[in-house]
């Protein structure tokens, strides 16, 4: 095995041990995650991982755009007109039966492309059960998931992971290092060769342990470290796995299958032994028995020597990514591409995945054609009376637009003795506002924070009702937690954003924090939870609006209104009418 060299020993020279391995066994691995941004460090890996594939192997990319249709296959309409019947389409699994498959913004992929890659390295087959056609496909394929997370938030999903052998991490890699390594050559081991390879009972036991300290209820990486030891056994030359190249699996294996539970707090050290017992210990083995505790304590430290902190895959805990709610927009939205609503015309193209076809758009398109048709057909003797002809360039889709429901969130500072004139406001301007949500199609909730915490009185709702009951008693008084109302607020708009709605927040607060959001009193801190928060609020790109209700306007109330990207209003005299108005202005704008 090549000597660790450059500025992160290895990591090149074992994604270039990881190309050949993929290149040996590829399906029976699942794939590899490869952790890279977009440069010249990978494009060279994955220009030498091609280069040891044969010339004919076929090579698919994939989009987390890409539509489902397209990776299953399904009904060629356009064939099956032309030809008088059902003609099935290959999806792109299936064509890249016997080859590669790399999948772009990996941890972007969502979950229909999640789904069916998974299912694809489960059972090596694609089933096609839609359009009234059933039928199964051939895919062997090799994954090779591109993750180009920017930080160790964003990862793939753990879905994929688990069934891909292999992750290498070639963030740390300078081009320099890549391109003054040289590349291994030479011919790849057969199948029959690796299957010859033999491993010892110890170094499978230690192997199994290294897995079950993964913490995961699954074979598979038992399995794949076994797998990948043989190979890279077979690679070297070897009739036998020895410990180099177990400890090698392990560097290789070790980022999908290590997701080890956090350290507990270590017990009290034992007594010492009596002296007797000690001696018995430190006696050393018999040559040629190989110590099974010595080699797992080696494979660990390889994973330790080896394994980068950014390369902890398993143990990433997904949070809000701004990235992905970003294309919110605000209250009210016009969703132009919808899949229901108010058709607004055809066009060539479906506007959304699965969009069927509307009939009459498509044959008036294809009636302006067969005069012209007609006369081809008839050049070239395929003549049929009465045939019309429809090509897959006159299909035509509807298109609709759907204006999302809006959902109005008050987060009402509820402390201190102004408590009543300001829980007043609130209550007349909910009041207000539901009034006009039914011709709208609206929702308003109310969350009122005071004392230590905030609170939800009032759920999204558009019911005078059930509002009117709610707001009857509502209690004030405490502290300022405006952090926590920050924070609750947050939480509601984006599960109304989940639901397809769209949230406007609008927080009515002098902005005199002195609770923190765990609860204990002190401005400092409470004012440095507020302001966290706010950034969140910036990330999320959550519509927000500031009412400042303070006697005075207060410049820590406008500054964290820009902490958040929010509109800011100083309303020191606001009452129902003016909070209902300044709402529903935000919440007409379409």
């Amino acid at each position: 095995m090549p000597e660790p060299s450059g500025e992160v020993p290895g990591i090149w020279e074992d994604a270039l041990l990881a190309a050949r391995v993929l290149a040996v066994a590829g399906p029976a691995l699942g794939g590899i995650h490869l952790r890279a941004r977009a440069g010249p460090v990978r494009d060279a890996w994955l220009s030498y991982y091609r280069s040891l594939l044969p010339d004919e192997t076929p090579w698919k990319r994939v989009t987390p755009s890409l539509p489902e249709g397209a990776l299953i296959g399904g009904l060629d309409v356009a064939a099956t007109l032309e030809h008088g019947k059902p003609i099935v389409e290959r999806g792109l699994f299936a064509r890249a039966d016997g080859g590669a498959v790399v999948i772009a913004m990996a941890e972007r992929a969502g979950p229909s492309v999640v789904a069916i890659a998974g299912g694809v390295l489960d059972s090596g087959v694609i089933r096609i059960e839609r359009n009234g056609i059933s039928a199964v496909q051939p895919a062997s394929v090799t994954l090779v998931a591109l993750d180009e997370g920017i930080d160790t938030e964003e990862g793939v999903a753990p879905a994929l992971t688990d069934r891909m052998a292999l992750a290498i991490d070639l963030t740390p890699v300078s081009w320099r290092e890549a391109d003054q390594t040289e590349a291994p050559k030479g011919p790849l081991p057969s199948a029959e060769a690796i299957a010859a390879i033999t491993v010892s009972d110890d170094i499978l036991g230690a192997l199994c342990a290294v897995a079950l300290q993964s913490g995961r209820f699954s074979m598979r990486p038992a399995i794949f470290l076994e797998r990948v030891a043989r190979i890279i056994a077979a690679l070297d030359g070897a009739s036998e796995v020895a410990t180099s190249h177990a400890g090698a699996a392990v560097r290789l294996v070790l980022p999908t299958v290590m997701a080890a539970a956090e350290p507990e707090e270590q017990e009290e050290a034992p007594p010492d032994p009596p002296q007797e017992e000690q001696e018995e210990e430190q006696q050393e083995p018999e040559e040629g028995v190989l110590n099974m505790e010595a080699l797992q304590d080696l494979l660990v430290a390889v994973e330790k020597a080896y394994l980068p902190a950014s390369l902890d895959i398993n143990r990433q805990v997904p949070k809000a990514m701004a990235a992905r709610n970003s294309d919110a927009g605000k209250a009210g939205a016009v969703l132009k591409n919808a899949k229901r609503g108010r058709p607004i015309g055809v066009s060539a193209k479906p506007p959304f995945p699965g969009a069927r076809v509307n009939v009459l758009a498509t044959l008036r398109s294809a009636a302006l054609w067969q005069e012209i048709r007609r006369r081809e057909r008839a050049k070239a003797g395929r003549e049929k009376p009465g045939r019309f002809d429809i090509h897959k360039s006159d299909f035509r889709f509807t298109r609709f637009k759907h204006e999302t429901e809006s959902t109005a969130i008050l987060a009402v500072d509820a402390s201190g003795s102004t408590a009543i004139d300001r829980l007043g406001e609130a209550k007349g301007a909910a009041e207000l506002l539901l009034a006009e949500c039914y011709v709208r199609r609206d929702n308003v909730a109310l969350i009122a924070f005071r004392g230590r915490q905030a609170e939800l009185l009032l759920p999204p709702t558009r019911s005078l009702v059930r509002a009117k009951r709610s707001l009857a008693a509502v209690p004030g008084g405490g502290g300022t937690p405006l952090a926590s109302g920050m924070m609750n607020a947050l939480e509601l708009a984006l599960s109304v954003r989940r639901r397809g709605q769209s949230p406007l927040i609008v927080i009515l607060t002098d902005g005199s924090a002195n609770i923190a959001l765990d609860g204990h009193a002190g401005r400092a801190d409470a004012e440095q939870d507020a302001r966290m928060v706010a950034a969140h609020y910036a990330a999320l790109n959550v519509p927000t609006v500031v009412i400042d209700i303070a006697r005075r306007p207060r410049d820590k109330t406008s500054a964290l209104a820009r902490a958040m990207t929010a509109d800011y209003h100083a309303l020191p005299h606001a009452n129902a009418h003016a909070v209902s108005s300044v709402v529903s202005g935000y919440m007409q704008r379409g």
